[in-house]
């Protein structure tokens, strides 16, 4: 499998502020860096190499890995990496101003190896008191249809702060929902059953991520049960949301909103065929944003 680039390569870091909030995204990956409050509280994990060395990377052109990492496309075979190359590569810095910085990434000869598509994706990150808006958009610069998978992965700190441990911690969405998680034994494991609230522990995460597909909810928040700091994540119009840590004893947890089932959950090597994948016709556009808000 061919390498692009590795996380060693940083970029240049950038930073907008808004009254409540300073942001800093790294232009190696469009990459959000840092998220702080006036009180210095770190909300966004730091990306320990030990654990794991991003911080939230934006998943594009794939979602989760393929069927022994490749796919096929007009008869052709590819391969990538899990989660795709958007992560892995520069973002030129476009625009920007205090409360806003846009990133582009277009096609190259290095991404036409994995992707056979001419695109640009643009990653907005704007932020408005203590909210921070994302928005990826994906523009479709070629003269055939393009099909792609997108979404984020963000990881927040737990325990936020050092008074809280991992397992005060829960999950609440704003609707009642049902869980039910694909065990590698071929089981299923019932986490929710019309229900809000999902308590964290690590054991949880022992069989990798778990997600919701058309959720009923429009945010989650990760919250504690013995202070008041909480993250909430606004995911309106996703189609899947996602929850995750690293097995272990990682203290932090992703919340990660997506624009479909994660290619991984669709065996059809065809990238066509793939009943999720989103499709744009040439010189169409796609606009896919959540927002996280410290409270």
């Amino acid at each position: 499998m061919k390498k692009i680039k590795m996380k060693s390569d940083v970029g240049k870091m950038i930073e907008i502020s808004s009254s409540r909030l300073k942001i800093i995204i790294d232009s190696f990956g469009a990459e959000l860096s840092s998220i702080k409050d006036n009180n210095d509280t770190q909300y966004l994990w730091q990306a320990d190499p030990a654990v794991w060395k991003r911080h939230a990377p934006v998943l594009f052109p794939f979602i989760s890995g393929l069927k022994d990492g490749k796919y096929t496309y007009n008869g052709k075979e590819y391969h990538i990496a899990s989660h795709g190359f958007a992560r892995d590569m520069n973002h030129d810095l476009v625009s920007k101003n205090e409360n806003t910085a846009i990133f582009s990434l277009k096609s190259n000869n290095k991404t036409a190896e994995l992707y056979p598509f001419d695109f640009e994706l643009l990653t907005t990150y704007s932020v408005n008191e203590n909210s921070l808006r994302i928005t990826y958009t994906v523009i479709n610069n070629d003269n055939k249809n393009m099909y792609f998978y997108i979404g984020g992965h963000t990881g927040f700190n737990c325990p936020i702060t050092p008074n809280d441990s991992f397992d005060d911690y829960y999950i609440e969405y704003e609707k009642n929902e049902t869980i039910v998680q694909d065990l590698p034994d071929g089981n299923k494991r019932t986490l929710l059953k019309n229900e809000r609230i999902l308590p964290i522990t690590h054991q949880l995460f022992d069989n990798d991520y778990f997600c919701i597909d058309y959720p009923k909810s429009a945010f989650v928040s990760l919250k504690s049960r013995k202070s008041d700091r909480q993250v909430k994540l606004d995911f309106q119009g996703c189609d899947c949301i996602a929850v995750w840590s690293p097995k272990g004893e990682a203290p932090f947890v992703c919340l990660e909103p997506w624009s479909s089932t994660p290619s991984a959950c669709d065996k059809e090597e065809d990238l066509a065929k793939k009943a999720r994948a989103k499709m744009l016709k040439p010189n169409e556009k796609y606009d896919f944003s959540f927002t996280v808000t410290i409270i």
